[in-house]
């Protein structure tokens, strides 16, 4: 048995996962300034505990000091935006 990688296979893999990565990053931009929206001037505490739901949601996880850090960015009226 004879197996042949695609020479492009890393820019192939990229470029089939690049739309759902934009996507994910758009609704993650989207939340965090819905966040602001509703926090700005708030409590941290809240914000954190909003963030952790967020990410728990997602199958993900987010901690300190990244939880901290953007829970401080939303009090603050900052906003955080997410690329792919």
């Amino acid at each position: 048995m004879k197996f042949k990688m695609n020479p492009n296979w890393q820019n192939e893999i990229e470029k089939a996962v690049a739309p759902a990565l934009k996507a994910i990053a758009e609704r993650r931009t989207q939340q965090y300034e819905d966040l602001v929206s509703r926090h700005q001037g708030g409590e941290i505490e809240a914000v954190k505990q909003e963030l952790v739901r967020l990410y728990t949601e997602d199958g993900g996880e987010i901690t300190d000091p990244e939880l901290t850090s953007h829970a401080e960015a939303i009090v603050n009226g900052q906003t955080i935006t997410f690329v792919a």
